[in-house]
């Protein structure tokens, strides 16, 4: 199963932005940035969300009569050959094992395919998202001077940032680039205090 945290993981850790408006003689200027919220409240990730939820609802239940035939096959199987004597003959008997075989083949190779299309979907919508978001960190690196912008969050979620001043957390900075409202308490980092750990939410089957 997938989910928000599996594909901030995929977002490298850090967004390391480089500012042109940043001397190499000053203290480096890093900010950081809780991508995990952010992605979380896109309205772009709740349509992709669903759009995912969807394809999975859709081919889940592919798959599913697929078993079910292959199912009530294999036991209508067992009934006629655990009688005595069989109800079929030993050539019918193989036939229909073979046909189970097979079935039991194109339903292994129909899950991969979905997996497969299910990865490429995924991919393929969440892409210009990734790309909304390092657009809108890019521009609050370069307009409050920051060298690097790394991301306040590990691939579970939790906080990796564990010292750092306020200012310096910039996801209101970018959720306002991005049009979206945080929820309360949202930031990683408070100054001189430890961070919280962010839940993530996960995609539902």
């Amino acid at each position: 199963m997938l989910n928000i945290k599996s594909w901030v993981s995929v977002l490298v850790l850090g967004f390391a932005l480089l500012s042109t408006t940043v001397s190499f003689a000053q203290a480096p200027k890093i900010g950081h940035c809780n991508l995990e919220i952010l992605l979380r409240m896109m309205p772009e990730t709740r349509s992709m969300e669903q759009e995912l939820d969807t394809y999975r609802q859709k081919y889940a239940e592919r798959l599913a009569n697929k078993e079910k035939v292959m199912q009530d096959k294999y036991v209508e199987f067992q009934e006629l050959v655990s009688k005595n004597p069989p109800a079929i003959t030993e050539t019918e008997a193989k036939a229909r094992e073979e046909e189970l075989i097979k079935m039991q083949g194109e339903l292994k190779s129909d899950s991969e395919k979905y997996e497969r299309e299910l990865g490429d979907r995924q991919e393929k919508l969440l892409n210009p998202i990734i790309e909304k978001m390092k657009k809108a960190i890019d521009e609050v690196a370069i307009g409050d001077g920051f060298l690097y912008i790394l991301n306040a969050v590990d691939a579970s979620g939790t906080s990796i940032v564990l010292y750092g001043p306020k200012e310096n957390d910039v996801t209101e900075k970018v959720a306002k680039k991005l049009n979206i409202t945080l929820p309360t308490a949202a930031t990683a980092t408070p100054a001189g205090t430890p961070a919280a750990t962010t839940p993530a939410t996960p995609i539902k089957n």
